[in-house]
């Protein structure tokens, strides 16, 4: 996941997806968040607690599955 993060910083989505989707997709998540989560943290938003709201047993659920189908997807391209 370093590997996809690096590349992703870089602005090389291509090749950030190609080692690993889903740190693809979590240095995307990472980057999005850096300014809203600065916003709570200087203003006391409640946005945080909205965002908390819909952490509940169905997104960790698919979150779960989406690691699971990366890994998976990096084991059968894994030597190529």
């Amino acid at each position: 996941m370093t590997t996809a993060f690096s590349h992703t910083a870089n602005f090389d989505f291509r090749r950030g997806f190609l080692a690993q989707p889903m740190g693809m997709v979590l240095a995307v998540f990472c980057a999005t968040l850096v300014w809203p989560l600065l916003h709570v943290v200087a203003m006391g938003s409640n946005v945080g607690t909205l965002v908390m709201r819909c952490a509940n047993g169905r997104t960790g659920a698919a979150l779960v599955l989406l690691v699971l189908a990366a890994w998976a997807y990096k084991v059968l391209t894994w030597g190529t």
